[in-house]
């Protein structure tokens, strides 16, 4: 699972650099809302919604760029306060994001690759890497909505 989450995000950064070369770019701020579910080991689930902010790069049909949010992760009735950084990237359905954030005292590195509507919403799958405990790692699924203060470039065709 390391090993696709990884060729993911490469495939589709590499990609899109390919694609931006040429076009036309647009800085489109957004307002991100999102929310995670960790499957931890115990029967209980934690949970972390987030608000943020999305400086995107916007082309013809690939869009990436550094994010910031903040949330809180909740488990066993217990909110802790989070911020998490993140650069992301979006190829028409495909979504790719790296992000680090802080929790209990450790950063935590957050890979994740999924599907998308053309950036404005979408489901993402993700790996977590404690920096405390190499071997630890959690599963994560997410949603997320991007919600753009500006017009985004014009897309034709499919």
């Amino acid at each position: 699972m390391n090993k696709f989450l990884l060729t993911a995000l490469v495939a589709v950064g590499l990609s899109g650099i390919a694609l931006a070369q040429g076009k036309t770019t647009k800085i489109i701020p957004n307002v991100k809302l999102g929310h995670s579910i960790f499957f931890v080991s115990s029967e209980k689930s934690a949970h972390m919604p987030e608000i943020g902010y999305y400086h995107m790069f916007d082309n013809r049909y690939f869009s990436h760029g550094p994010s910031f949010n903040m949330g809180g992760f909740i488990y066993n009735g217990k909110f802790n306060p989070t911020f998490k950084f993140a650069y992301e990237f979006n190829y028409y359905f495909i979504d790719a994001k790296m992000a680090i954030f802080y929790l209990d005292n450790d950063w935590i590195l957050q890979p994740s690759v999924g599907f998308s509507v053309f950036n404005h919403g979408g489901i993402l799958l993700s790996s977590n890497f404690p920096t405390y405990d190499s071997k630890s790692r959690i599963t994560s699924a997410g949603l997320y909505l991007n919600l753009n203060t500006r017009k985004r470039v014009a897309k034709k065709g499919f």
